[in-house]
C-alpha cells in the first residue's frame, strides 16, 4: 500500500476532528515521519471534543455515558505510545539490553553456564519489545528461551465492553457524518482494543516455538497478591531451579526493583523517551506498522495523498471477527469510487489471489 500512495502524504485522524498526526515523505529508502503533532495542538482538540461530548449527553442521560465517550476519544500517550509500538521509538538504553542479550546467548550449558530465559511483564509485552528488538532476524540469529507469566495473559484477556446501545447512539450523535455504526458497533472499546494489540504479541511469542507460559505453581508466604507480585513469583519461582537465570523487562520502576532479592531474576528496567521527536527516518516496515496501530487505537486513519486522494484505514470496522484480530486486517477504503490508489490495490490483491491459486 505504501508503495501505491506516492511520494509524500498527510495522515490524520477522524476521530479527532481531522487532525493531522504527522505526514510521511515515501521518496527514500527509509520513511520520513515529519510535522508530529504537539502535545499542546492535541490536547487543545481534546478540550474541544470533551466540550461537545457535554453537549451532547443531555444531563437526563447517566453521566457514566459522557465517561464512556470520553475514554473513547484516544489521550496524546496513546499516540506516543504507538510510535514505541511500532519500533519507531527505541529504547533509550537499547545498546545496554542487547549487551546483556549477547552475554546470555554466549552461555554455554555444556559448560557450566546456565541458561538463560527472557520474561516479560506487562507494559514490554505492549511495547512489542520483542517483535521490535529481541526476535531473531535471520534463520542462524540467536534464538532466545523465553518465558511468559500467565498472570500477565490473565490482565491482557480481561474484556470492560462493547460499543452497541445508548452509548453507540450518543457516540453517533458525537460524528454524524462519520458513519460510526459502520466502524464501531458491536466493536471492543479503546481500552480492550488496546489489549487485542498486546495478545497478538503474546501470540507471536508464543509461536516462535521456543517459548513457555508459566503458571504459579505455589504462592509463598508474604506474596503480594497484586497482578505485579504475582508476575514477579511466577518468575521467580522458574529462576529459582539450579542452573537458570531469567531476565525479566518491564518499562516500570517499582516492579524492576520488587525483583530485587529473588535467586537469579535480573530485572531490566525497560527506559523510554518521554517527548516524540519533531522527526524520525525509520525503516518502511516500521511506518507500516505505525498506521496499523494508528488505526486500531482511532478506529479509522484517513491517509491524504499530493494529488488529493483520500485513502481510509480500518483498524476496527463492523463485522470484524477474531481471525482478522489474529491476522492482524486493516480493511481499505476510498473517499472516491475513482480513487486511483483503491484500483491499484485491487489490482495488487488480484495478482497475488491468481499467484497463490497457481502455488496451490
Amino acid at each position: 500500500m505504501l508503495n501505491r500512495l506516492g511520494d509524500q502524504v498527510v495522515v490524520r485522524a477522524p476521530l479527532l476532528d481531522n487532525l493531522t498526526l504527522f505526514t510521511l515523505d515515501l521518496r527514500n529508502q527509509q520513511a520520513a515521519v515529519q510535522n508530529i503533532v504537539s502535545s499542546k495542538n492535541y490536547q487543545q482538540v481534546l478540550k474541544n471534543l470533551n466540550q461537545r461530548i457535554d453537549q451532547v449527553v443531555s444531563s437526563e442521560q447517566n453521566w457514566n455515558l459522557a465517561t464512556k465517550l470520553k475514554h473513547e476519544i484516544p489521550l496524546f500517550n496513546r499516540l506516543q505510545d504507538a510510535f514505541r509500538q511500532a519500533g519507531i521509538v527505541q529504547p533509550t538504553n537499547l545498546p545496554q539490553i542487547k549487551t546483556l542479550l549477547k552475554e546470555a546467548s554466549r552461555s554455554d550449558p555444556a559448560r557450566g553456564g546456565d541458561v538463560y530465559y527472557l520474561a516479560f511483564d506487562n507494559n514490554a509485552i505492549r511495547n512489542r519489545l520483542y517483535s521490535n528488538f529481541i526476535a531473531p532476524p535471520y534463520e542462524h540469529s540467536p534464538r532466545y528461551n523465553l518465558q511468559l507469566a500467565h498472570q500477565v495473559k490473565r490482565e491482557l484477556s480481561h474484556r470492560l465492553d462493547k460499543i452497541n446501545g445508548e452509548f453507540l447512539k450518543a457516540f453517533n450523535n458525537l460524528y454524524p457524518s462519520l458513519g460510526i455504526s459502520s466502524i464501531f458497533q458491536n466493536q471492543n472499546v479503546l481500552v480492550d482494543r488496546l489489549r487485542q494489540l498486546a495478545l497478538a504479541e503474546w501470540n507471536a511469542m508464543l509461536a516462535s516455538g521456543n517459548c513457555e507460559s508459566r503458571p504459579l505453581r505455589r504462592r509463598r508466604p508474604g506474596t503480594p497478591t497484586d497482578s505485579d507480585g504475582l508476575i514477579i513469583e511466577t518468575y521467580a519461582q522458574f529462576a529459582a531451579e539450579p542452573g537458570r537465570r531469567v531476565i525479566l523487562f518491564s518499562s516500570d520502576n517499582d516492579f524492576v526493583t520488587r525483583c530485587d532479592g529473588n535467586t537469579n531474576l535480573i530485572g531490566v528496567l525497560v527506559q523510554y523517551p518521554p517527548n516524540l521527536q519533531p522527526e524520525y527516518h525509520v525503516l518502511w516496515e516500521y511506518a507500516a506498522r505505525l498506521l496499523y496501530q494508528l488505526a486500531v487505537i482511532y478506529g479509522r486513519i484517513d491517509i491524504e495523498t499530493e494529488s488529493g486522494d483520500r485513502v481510509y484505514l480500518y483498524g476496527v470496522w463492523h463485522g470484524k471477527t477474531a481471525e482478522d484480530w489474529r491476522q492482524e486486517h486493516l480493511r481499505i477504503g476510498a473517499e472516491s469510487a475513482d480513487s486511483k490508489v483503491l484500483k491499484s490495490l485491487q489490482q495488487d490483491v488480484a495478482i497475488l489471489k491468481a499467484v497463490a491459486q497457481k502455488e496451490a
